[in-house]
């Protein structure tokens, strides 16, 4: 299954409180990374890789979907 288009989504930068939605595909970073804890006792972190934008207003990377 391919998903071609995801519905219409807005997104809200937890910064500035700026709502936005992507309009092209050319705002995607597809190649990022996010350094994430994985485990609470003891922690663990390792970076997985995400899609993300940055917010119109402020610029503050939101993370859109998770690989």
């Amino acid at each position: 299954m391919e998903m071609i288009e995801e519905g219409q989504k807005i997104y809200e930068c937890d910064i500035c409180g700026c709502k936005f939605k992507i309009t092209s595909d050319k705002e995607i970073n597809r190649i990022d990374k996010q350094l994430v804890q994985i485990r609470a006792f003891l922690p663990k972190w390792e970076y997985r890789n995400c899609y993300s934008v940055k917010c119109p207003q402020c610029g503050e990377r939101i993370i859109i979907k998770w690989c």
